[in-house]
């Protein structure tokens, strides 16, 4: 099966756009290439390109990389434009935390059960700084808020289909020791890991 899509001419609409976002120094590194090609192919639902790129296009993005390299730059640019049925919410990990220690359960609710349906769609919603986020002290019990929601998200992939995305500057065992060996495991059902070099810089600058 052949792509019918012109990656070459897209990327250039991905930094376009960028530009718009962030200004004209946005830009894309040559080593850069190979990550917004997987990108794009999740988001145009290329099931040609995805099979050979190893993308499961059921599965949502983890985009991970070094700090400052542009990660959430580059979901917001995907976010301005990818198909409506693609929309997602951007939610910085730390609001999340900052939510639950003023309001405690019901942000859990929030960001699971309640993301079901938007317009008769399951809600996605991409977590901003994954792992950079603090356990909050509720009424006497530290929690873990962000391992909560993954994993209720991860229930409601298997039965509804819900997609999540998250950007992290975590390398796996970090994952594994911030989230436990449960939920990494979980995770690995939940995302699609594409991965920024470790050169990579800031796409804004």
């Amino acid at each position: 099966m052949e792509t019918p899509y012109d990656y070459p001419r897209l990327l250039k609409m991905v930094v376009r756009r960028g530009r718009q976002l962030y200004g004209p120094a946005f830009h894309i590194a040559e080593e850069d290439s190979p990550v917004l090609r997987r990108l794009l192919c999740w988001f145009l639902q290329d099931e040609a390109v995805a099979k050979g790129e190893g993308i499961c296009l059921h599965k949502g993005i983890l985009l991970a990389g070094p700090v400052g390299c542009g990660k959430s730059a580059i979901m917001r640019v995907f976010q301005s434009l990818c198909d409506k049925a693609l929309q997602f919410a951007i939610k910085p990990c730390t609001a999340v935390e900052l939510e639950f220690a003023a309001e405690g359960y019901d942000v859990i609710h929030r960001y699971a059960h309640r993301s079901l349906y938007r317009y008769g769609c399951p809600r996605a919603v991409c977590f901003d700084d994954l792992g950079f986020e603090s356990n909050v002290n509720y009424f006497g019990n530290n929690y873990n808020v962000m391992l909560k929601i993954l994993a209720h998200r991860y229930e409601l992939l298997v039965e509804q289909g819900l997609v999540t995305h998250a950007t992290t500057n975590l390398d796996s065992a970090e994952m594994e020791a911030r989230y436990g060996s449960r939920l990494r495991s979980r995770m690995r059902q939940m995302f699609n890991l594409v991965a920024f070099p470790h050169t990579s810089r800031d796409k804004r600058i």
